[in-house]
């Protein structure tokens, strides 16, 4: 089985790989694409026409897309904040919609939930 970072590297670089097309993990590919500017519109296109068979989507980046180095910074998830966790575990509901539920509740609220779920000791 052939890394998927190889594949990507292949296709930015024009190296020489033999690799099975079944080891094309088309949305690793897309998600690499969208990180750099100039290829971009590329990974839009194939998020677009994401049926498509591996192999054509393979061949649209190799051939389409200009040998070049890409590398992009992955996005990470930001820290959760410390309400936001305490809304999550009182209402049992998911980051996001603990994110809304903390937009909308005002300071005394939240000073009441952290109140209401003191389980005591040293803060």
């Amino acid at each position: 089985m052939t890394n998927p970072f190889d594949i990507i590297k292949h296709v930015n670089e024009k190296t020489d790989l033999d690799f099975d097309i079944q080891d094309y993990a088309p949305w690793l590919v897309n998600k690499a694409m969208s990180n750099v500017m100039n290829s971009i519109f590329f990974s839009e296109v194939m998020n677009q026409y994401s049926h498509l068979d591996k192999d054509i989507q393979y061949e649209f980046y190799y051939y389409g897309l200009p040998k070049a180095k890409r590398f992009g910074k992955w996005n990470k998830a930001a820290a959760i904040n410390n309400n936001v966790n305490l809304i999550m575990k009182e209402y049992q509901v998911n980051r996001q919609v603990a994110d809304s539920y903390l937009k909308l509740m005002s300071d005394d609220a939240i000073k009441q939930l952290e109140e209401k779920t003191n389980e005591g000791g040293t803060k």
